[in-house]
C-alpha cells in the first residue's frame, strides 16, 4: 500500500499545490484590481482638476478681455469729452462768422468742413446728440439754468437750449444744459 498512499499523498500535495496558486492567484488578481480601481479614482481626480483649472484659465481670459475692453472704452470716452469742447467752438465760429457777413468766404467753408468732419468722426466712433427741444425735463440728461414761465404749454419741458447734450455708447458723455418750462400759477388755478 505505500505505492498507493504515496499516490494519494502525491494527488494531495497535488491538490494542495493547485489550491495554493489558485489563491495566490486570486489575491494577485484582486491586488490588482484594488490598484486598478485606485489608479481609476486618481486619474478621474485628475480629469476633474483639470477641467477646474481649463474653466479658470477660461473664466481668467474672459475677465481679462472685459477688463481690456472697459479700458479702451473708458479711455475713448475720456478722449471724446475732451474733443467736444473743440467742436463746440468750431460751431460757435461758424455761428459768428455766418451772423458777421452774409456769404460764406473759403475760410467758413473751410471750418465748417472742418467741424463736420469732425462731428461724423465721433459719430462713428459712438457719440449721438442729444435731442432736448420739446422733450420732458430729466436730470439724468439735463442741467436745467432757468426756468421760464407762461401760461400754457407742457410743464417741465425743454424749451430752450444752451449748451448740446451728447451721449456716448450709452452713456451721458455730457448732460444738455437746457431751460425748462413752468406753467404759472395763474394758469393751475383757472
Amino acid at each position: 500500500m505505500n505505492q498507493e498512499e504515496d499516490k494519494v499523498t502525491e494527488k494531495n500535495k497535488s491538490s494542495n499545490e493547485e489550491t495554493l496558486n489558485q489563491d495566490l492567484v486570486q489575491e494577485e488578481l484582486t491586488r490588482l484590481k484594488e490598484a486598478l480601481e485606485k489608479q481609476e479614482k486618481e486619474s478621474i481626480g485628475y480629469l476633474e482638476q483639470i477641467k477646474r483649472l481649463q474653466a479658470d484659465f477660461e473664466n481668467w481670459r474672459k475677465r481679462i478681455e472685459s477688463e481690456k475692453q472697459f479700458l479702451i472704452e473708458n479711455a475713448n470716452f475720456a478722449l471724446v469729452k475732451k474733443l467736444l469742447p473743440v467742436l463746440d467752438n468750431f460751431e460757435r465760429a461758424l455761428a459768428s462768422s455766418s451772423s458777421c457777413q452774409g456769404e460764406k468766404n473759403e475760410i467758413q467753408e473751410g471750418v465748417s468742413l472742418i467741424c463736420r468732419q469732425i462731428s461724423d468722426l465721433l459719430k462713428e466712433e459712438g457719440l449721438v446728440l442729444m435731442e432736448t427741444i420739446g422733450k420732458p425735463f430729466d436730470p439724468n440728461f439735463h442741467e436745467a439754468i432757468g426756468y421760464e414761465e407762461r401760461e400754457e404749454g407742457e410743464d417741465h419741458t425743454v424749451i430752450e437750449e444752451a449748451r448740446k447734450g451728447y451721449i456716448f455708447k450709452g452713456r451721458v458723455l455730457r448732460p444738455a444744459l437746457v431751460k425748462v418750462l413752468k406753467i404759472s400759477e395763474k394758469a393751475n388755478k383757472i
